[in-house]
């Protein structure tokens, strides 16, 4: 077959497999299904299976690898060999459904391209993944399951457009529960628009008033054991406790867009309403506590944070929030003490790490205010690792690292900050509107500036001075001569 691929339509290897596609030996079915799977990789060969009929065949054994039974492994085959065939033939999927297939052969092509679409996307193979889901789509326009596994997967590529744009013809054509509404949402709230905050807000406040979507199962509906299949009986109590669990979310996230928007007004006023509903609702007097602290009512704020630690004492939201509000008003000794809680408790579940992402930002300030510079290198170090793409933990590292005297590792730390900088901005010629928005990289740039010649950090050079005659060499932050003219090195970042 290799030798004679180029002369495909004029040698008898299609025929033959074709033909053992018929055969009541299993083996003998499988081998020639293997041989169909290599042949569907080019365009020839896609669109001899399509005008010779044997795709209608090939369909019949792939509706098998949906039942249990000895030819369930044939039907996966074909099915894995079908998926290759909209990608290969002329025009794709659109030219297909021009081709006048009846209705099995349609369904046939559009279960393989999903079964397909599932692989690739647990594979990683992003790019593929979204190329066939455009193919599924074109076939049919008004499926929402790959709208929705389009948006999944460009949220994590960090397409949000694209991603909020998908989600919304998802929920337009049919995924209206809220699990899916709900997955909208952290969308728009992640993209940061003030748009796309509005629409989120307006989202949930019909998410929280429809009862019906948020209610209990209806009446006379059982769940199955997924063990057994055995029907249980429902149970009152779980399907209340769930019900509460995503009002709390849906509130959090609603007093969060009221946040990022800057209405303290609206935040108070869902905090409140959310309250009146679930008075002992711990992540309710945090979410209370949030608000006052971006209204900077400190004190208010701890009496809050202590109100939800009273409910849930093991909560590493309510425990980082009490020690940023200690830092606050100025107790930092107390602030550390609770955030060494903390870390103990993380210890126990890391999973958990993720909801305080600046807790050791928070004790690397703490360690720099009372002078302990390794310590707070430390901390910042944790943050690093965290999230290596994130320039401002090292550039706290680094500023750590010089006043603790190791100069050699601040610069690089410093050089880190800059390639990243230049990650950032520079492909995208946003610079200026960047450190604009940022007053915190903009100030660390003027303290990297100063050290640095644009294109990487340096140890600080020898200066020659003369005195009484001879000659001594100093060392000093710059040399005191003025530097030659530099050249900047593609993608250098121009200070």
């Amino acid at each position: 077959y290799e030798k004679t691929r180029p002369y495909l339509r004029n040698t008898t290897v299609f025929k033959t497999a074709a033909h053992y596609l018929n055969s009541e030996d299993v083996e003998v079915k499988g081998a020639s299904l293997n041989v169909l799977i290599y042949m569907f990789q080019d365009k020839p060969s896609a669109t001899l299976v399509v005008d010779s009929g044997v795709l209608k065949l090939m369909c019949n054994i792939a509706a098998k690898a949906f039942k249990e039974g000895p030819e369930r492994f044939a039907g996966e085959l074909a099915l894995q060999a079908i998926s290759k065939i909209p990608n290969n033939y002329p025009g794709g999927a659109r030219a297909l459904m021009k081709k006048g297939l009846d209705e099995q052969q349609l369904n046939c092509l559009f279960a393989a391209m999903h079964s397909d679409l599932i692989q690739l996307e647990r594979q990683g193979d992003f790019d593929k993944a979204l190329q066939v889901a455009s193919e599924c789509i074109a076939m049919n326009p008004q499926a929402p399951e790959f709208y929705q596994i389009s948006a999944r997967i460009q949220s994590s590529q960090g397409n949000l457009e694209g991603a909020i744009w998908n989600m919304k013809k998802a929920v337009k054509f049919g995924h209206k529960e809220p699990q899916h509404k709900t997955f909208l949402v952290q969308l728009l709230l992640e993209s940061g628009r003030p748009k796309y905050l509005q629409d989120a807000r307006e989202l949930l406040k019909k998410l929280v008033n429809n009862q019906s979507a948020l209610g209990k199962l209806g009446g006379g509906q059982q769940m199955l054991d997924d063990a057994g299949g055995i029907i249980l009986p429902r149970d009152e109590k779980m399907e209340d406790l769930s019900k509460e669990i995503r009002i709390s979310q849906m509130y959090m996230q609603m007093v969060k867009a009221d946040l990022m928007m800057r209405d303290y007004r609206s935040a108070s006023g869902h905090v409140q309403e959310w309250l009146k509903r679930s008075p002992k609702s711990a992540p309710a007097h945090y979410s209370r506590a949030k608000v006052l602290s971006h209204r900077q009512r400190y004190q208010d704020a701890l009496a809050a944070v202590n109100e939800s630690l009273s409910i849930n004492p093991q909560r590493p939201e309510s425990l980082y929030l009490r020690a940023f509000l200690l830092y606050k008003v100025g107790k930092a000794d107390e602030s550390l003490d609770v955030c060494h809680r903390v870390v103990r408790l993380l210890r126990r579940d890391v999973t958990r790490g993720e909801r305080v992402p600046n807790l050791h930002l928070l004790m690397g300030k703490i360690y720099e205010a009372k002078e302990q510079f390794s310590k707070a290198e430390h901390s910042y170090e944790m943050l690093v690792k965290a999230d290596p793409s994130r320039p401002m933990p090292h550039f706290r590292r680094g500023r750590a690292l010089l006043k603790a005297g190791q100069e050699r590792k601040a610069n690089s730390a410093f050089g880190e900050v800059l390639r990243l900088w230049g990650d950032v901005c520079i492909e995208r010629k946003s610079c200026k509107n960047y450190f604009y928005r940022n007053e915190a990289a903009a100030n660390a740039l003027k303290f990297i500036a100063r050290r640095c010649d644009g294109v990487e950090c340096r140890i600080p050079q020898k200066a020659v001075v003369v005195v009484e005659g001879k000659t001594e060499g100093t060392t000093g932050s710059q040399p005191p001569s003025p530097p030659p003219p530099r050249q900047i090195k593609p993608g250098g970042l121009d200070l």
